[in-house]
């Protein structure tokens, strides 16, 4: 009742009316906005998801537009999901809007077109964030993505489990000497975007995570900087 009385006053304060008639209290679980909010963390919806997982194979730019856009709402909840989905944004090089060329598939952009339904099916789901729990955040390169994970784990929280992820798809290849300024700076800018403050981050225990491949660190170091 106390989230309520909040939300509640919050409405009031900024004006905002809303309909009783399509409002839900007291529920185990909520659909909201493409997402399934249970008491567990939040996922994607069934419905959307076997959407995409049944989605026929793309025979035209545009087509394959249209599945990336899907499969793209969700990224959040797929580990990797910019390195899976390179071979298929090739094909979207230099098109426009409404291209319907069509498609020339490789065997490589047939893996990832299954890779990208296989990771959906599994029902992913980003975990709510505990105030007792550690604060785990790895990042990671390769040649065509960078990214990573906030993750929490704790007495309460016997598993790793992710909270956020971060996906951004490179336009070529991370040097070794970019890796460190470009890899963790788009990470870094999407939790202060999280809907929380920096305070309730700051006083958890950070735990960071920097892993460069071999090609860029001929002793595959493993990393770890602690949070200032």
């Amino acid at each position: 009742m106390h989230h309520l009385r909040l939300i509640f006053q919050r409405f009031q304060e900024y004006g905002i009316r809303i309909n009783p008639s399509k409002c839900n209290f007291g529920q185990p679980e909520v659909n909201f906005l493409g997402y399934r909010i249970t008491a567990q963390g939040t996922q994607p919806m069934e419905d959307k998801v076997s959407a995409i997982v049944n989605f026929p194979k793309p025979s035209t730019v545009q087509e394959m537009r249209r599945f990336l856009a899907m499969n793209n709402f969700y990224r959040r909840f797929i580990s990797r999901a910019s390195e899976t989905q390179a071979p298929l944004f090739q094909f979207l090089k230099g098109a426009k809007k409404n291209d319907k060329r069509q498609i020339i598939w490789t065997e490589e952009a047939e893996k990832a077109f299954q890779q990208c339904k296989n990771d959906l099916a599994t029902q992913p789901i980003l975990a709510h964030p505990s105030s007792s729990a550690t604060i785990s955040l790895a990042v990671d390169a390769s040649d065509s993505a960078i990214g990573g994970v906030l993750e929490q784990i704790g007495t309460n929280v016997p598993e790793l489990q992710p909270l956020l992820r971060y996906i951004y798809r490179c336009a070529s290849t991370i040097r070794a000497s970019q890796f460190q300024k470009n890899c963790v700076q788009p990470v870094s800018s999407d939790i202060s975007s999280w809907n929380t403050s920096d305070a309730e981050i700051t006083r958890s225990t950070i735990r960071l995570v920097l892993h460069e491949d071999g090609r860029c660190n001929l002793g595959k170091i493993m990393h770890r900087m602690p949070a200032q």
